[in-house]
């Protein structure tokens, strides 16, 4: 249906906890644009939770369906908070778009969101 926004609720309430990356990979070819909120929910680290599924393989299950914009989105967002040890994402994000396509990266290097 759709509605991926409301998938990490429900298995939250129902005491339920599958397999995400299969979960996401799913979404990822069903709709990758709103994968990428799923993604989101799912790699948080709001009130100090551990995230459901490591960065790296979120980023992997994108690159895999080669959903570039949906991937450098999804790693714009869940690399905000500019973690020392996020930094080989970081690298990543600007590998996958100097690759791709090379002016988004060198907006991405504007930004200075990243050390």
């Amino acid at each position: 249906m759709g509605q991926f926004d409301k998938i990490v609720p429900y298995c939250q309430q129902q005491n339920h906890n599958p397999d995400w990356a299969k979960i996401l990979r799913q979404a990822v070819v069903m709709n990758a644009e709103q994968a990428v909120g799923l993604a989101l929910m799912l790699t948080s680290r709001d009130n100090g939770q551990m995230p459901k599924i490591p960065i790296d393989n979120v980023a992997q299950l994108f690159l895999e369906g080669n959903k570039i914009k949906e991937s450098t989105a999804f790693l714009l967002r869940a690399l905000e908070h500019n973690r020392p040890d996020e930094s080989h994402l970081q690298t990543k994000l600007f590998e996958i778009n100097l690759m791709s396509n090379p002016q988004i990266a060198e907006g991405i290097f504007q930004m200075g969101k990243f050390t």
